[in-house]
């Protein structure tokens, strides 16, 4: 089994909006996609530990909610794959903030009583 590490700050340096295609390769939906997704359904990877670490700039809302929410709205990661996701952060307000994006979907998926 695999442990997988991902530092944001080796994929940008400017974590910034929602989408890629308004947005650009800096956004949270290209990050989620090129570098979380294809840990977290690999059966090798036992834990994969995305590290938010120093940047130029803030973690803005909507790459947050983007890459690590859309996990549970765009991709339908099952609650298993998303077992093996750690976060990390210099900043304990951005751990709290990307979890609690993934908890809030993950509730709303529940409540419409979808199993993935």
């Amino acid at each position: 089994m695999k442990n997988i590490k991902v530092k944001v700050s080796s994929f940008t340096k400017e974590p910034y909006g929602r989408y890629q295609k308004i947005d650009g390769t800096s956004s949270g939906e290209q990050f989620r996609k090129e570098e979380i997704v294809k840990h977290l359904q690999n059966p090798e990877v036992e834990t994969l530990t995305v590290i938010l670490d120093a940047v130029n700039m803030d973690y803005t809302s909507s790459f947050l909610s983007e890459a690590f929410g859309g996990l549970v709205t765009k991709d339908k990661i099952s609650d298993s794959d998303l077992s093996k996701l750690i976060i990390e952060a210099d900043d304990p307000l951005d751990k709290s903030r990307s979890e609690r994006y993934i908890s809030s979907f993950k509730s709303k998926r529940a409540k419409k009583n979808i199993e993935f």
